[in-house]
């Protein structure tokens, strides 16, 4: 008896050991070889194997196979009616037969391909979350003992663990390849066209910088592609496999926006129920990109400041400090030296955050761009809505590139995605959705202004564009301008020290 009882101890010992090591892989073809090897080890069997359902063909097949017939077994497929694993399928019930040829359900194809002769069987199902996937089978031949009770209820117990194994391999490779997958999407949602000068220019010393960790500032108008160069710049450094996290300083208030950036502690501020982790934590070893950064109050500008500085913070409502080691990349569509110059930016933020300045080119200045961006979201929307790949005729592409496109790439994008969702022949016309007020020829250095450019300076030239903005934008609001500092997303204060400064006159719309 205590011999005997030492042996069970012994295999329940090895039963937990291979429930161990089935549980530290996760690799689907491992974890179904080392499930068939685990079956004729626990059960001391000559041959081992697990059994899965086709559900399309609706029959057996060898998935995983262990012994000396491994070879002749793996290709072999046979019904699922049939069998002893088919009546344990149907039955979902475990089953220990001693001698086979007393039982009418084994089935003797197999044995007949494989030349294998059974004796014994102990064959378990293996059910996933309610559903009968296949059977586990240990084998003996003519020339082995037949299987005991202690054998077969110790398999019973594999076989639950053996489900769950199998379950968690299948979850992990969906979760790889959805993962795959996902790094394709967003590789191609912030992919860069770049096939202008102007812009592989900017792309240079982008990636130049990258391998830095100083502070970037991206300007240029609102569509321009900011976003994406960020992005590059940090896929380009080695910070890359660290956070990229985007803080949109214009898309929340004042009070909400710094627990976005810094976090805070519980019961900080009414609501406050949980503490909170904000972004500039979870940026930490990698990078922040603070989008509209123009958009940032005084007292923020402070706090993000000391950040730069010491590389420091502490939640609202905390007191404890906080290291963050975290590269910032920043950009705005906004003259940040004018708002210096007005009050309405710190000075010494403006410095610390411009150490590298990146200016992004409007479209207008890389037209030549136009029609590889046109195809590559012609492309893109056709896959997304399910239609066949569509295609532009040079004149279409003509009338896109003769656009003056004031809201840049995101624009092109959106009248693409337009035409792509509304035309429903095989070639598609987007010069059609262009507004018609705006779909003039474009603007050139030389229609500017009047005067030949020689005939003033720079900063002439640049005061007369100002004044033609501001006064075009005046009277499209009847000269209200609080309205208009919005359409020209400035503060009403800057906007009525430039109307000053330009003398522009009151202004009625026609």
């Amino acid at each position: 008896m205590p011999a005997m009882e030492k042996s069970m101890k012994e295999r329940y010992s090895d039963l937990l050991e291979v429930i161990r090591i089935m549980t530290l892989n996760l690799e689907t073809d491992k974890v179904l070889d080392y499930i068939a090897e685990s079956v004729a080890k626990l059960a001391q069997a000559r041959d081992s194997s697990l059994i899965l359902i086709d559900d399309e063909t609706n029959q057996f097949y060898f998935r995983a196979v262990y012994g000396q017939n491994s070879d002749k077994i793996k290709y072999v497929n046979f019904d699922i009616n049939k069998g002893i694993a088919g009546w344990v399928v149907k039955e979902r019930k475990p089953l220990l037969v001693e001698d086979v040829a007393t039982d009418a359900r084994f089935n003797k194809s197999v044995d007949i391909k494989t030349g294998f002769k059974t004796k014994s069987i102990i064959c378990v199902p293996l059910e996933i979350k309610g559903k009968i996937i296949g059977v586990l089978e240990a084998l003996n031949s003519e020339n082995e003992k037949a299987f005991t009770n202690e054998q077969f209820e110790l398999l019973l117990a594999f076989s639950r663990q053996a489900a769950i194994a199998i379950d968690n391999s299948k979850l992990y490779t969906e979760a790889i390849n959805e993962n795959v997958y996902l790094h394709k999407e967003l590789d191609e949602r912030y992919r860069i066209i770049s096939s202008s000068k102007r812009l592989n220019d900017v792309l240079e010393t982008a990636r130049n910088a990258a391998a830095s960790d100083s502070t970037i500032l991206i300007t240029g108008e609102s569509g321009t592609g900011k976003e994406l160069v960020a992005r590059d710049i940090h896929n380009y450094s080695p910070r890359c496999r660290k956070p990229f996290v985007v803080v949109n300083c214009a898309s929340l208030s004042e009070e909400l926006l710094e627990s976005e950036l810094f976090g805070h502690e519980k019961g900080a501020f009414t609501g406050a129920h949980i503490a909170k982790l904000g972004k500039l934590a979870i940026a930490d070893k990698g990078t922040t990109f603070l989008d509209e950064i123009g958009e940032l109050k005084l007292p923020l500008q402070a706090k993000l400041l000391r950040v730069l500085q010491e590389q420091t913070f502490e939640r609202v409502g905390g007191t404890e400090t906080i290291n963050a080691d975290i590269r910032f990349i920043c950009a705005t569509n906004r003259d940040l030296m004018a708002m210096v110059e007005a009050g309405e930016f710190r000075s010494d933020l403006y410095y610390r955050l411009n150490v590298i300045p990146i200016t992004m080119p409007p479209l207008r200045e890389r037209r030549e761009e136009i029609p590889d961006l046109a195809r590559f979201f012609i492309n893109r929307y056709c896959i997304k809505t399910g239609q066949k790949v569509k295609t532009i005729s040079e004149k279409s592409l003509l009338g896109l590139m003769e656009y003056r496109w004031p809201g840049n790439v995101r624009e092109l994008e959106n009248i693409i995605e337009r035409s792509v969702v509304l035309e429903r022949t095989g070639e598609i016309h987007p010069q059609k959705f262009l507004p018609e007020t705006k779909n003039a020829p474009a603007d050139t250095p030389e229609t500017l202004n009047d005067e030949e450019p020689e005939s003033k300076g720079y900063r002439d030239l640049v005061k007369d564009k100002k004044k033609e903005i501001i006064m075009s934008v005046l009277a499209s609001v009847n000269g209200n301008q609080s309205r208009a500092a919005k359409l020209l997303k400035v503060q009403p204060s800057y906007l009525s020290r430039l109307i000053g400064e330009l003398d522009i006159k009151n202004i009625r719309a026609f």
